[in-house]
């Protein structure tokens, strides 16, 4: 018995647009991951030492911990103190993540 497949031009074209939509994202997600790559780049030159993407998320994450709880001045002390609670969680972490 001989067996034969036929491709409609629909079939065809779904598999060709499914390409096309991986590699835009993929295009995309490679322009988006510049800036984040750079930054761990240059975290790496100032630390002397590689990093990981983990370990750049830590210090990105305890940076911006340490902003709210520096500037978070007009909130109430139970806030202020929560912030300063996370910022500290966070440089405990980078610890961590970096010995």
């Amino acid at each position: 018995m001989e067996k034969n497949i036929t491709l409609s031009a629909n079939s065809l074209f779904a598999a060709g647009l499914v390409n096309t939509v991986v590699n835009f994202v993929a295009g995309l997600r490679s322009v988006f991951s510049m800036p984040f790559e750079a930054l761990r780049r240059y975290y790496s030159h100032v630390l002397e030492r590689e990093l990981n993407r983990r370990q750049t998320w830590l210090l990105v994450h305890a940076q911006v911990a340490f902003l709210f709880a520096a500037f978070a001045c007009g909130g109430a002390l139970l806030l202020r103190l929560a912030f300063c609670v996370w910022f500290l969680l966070a440089v405990l972490q980078c610890k961590r993540a970096l010995a």
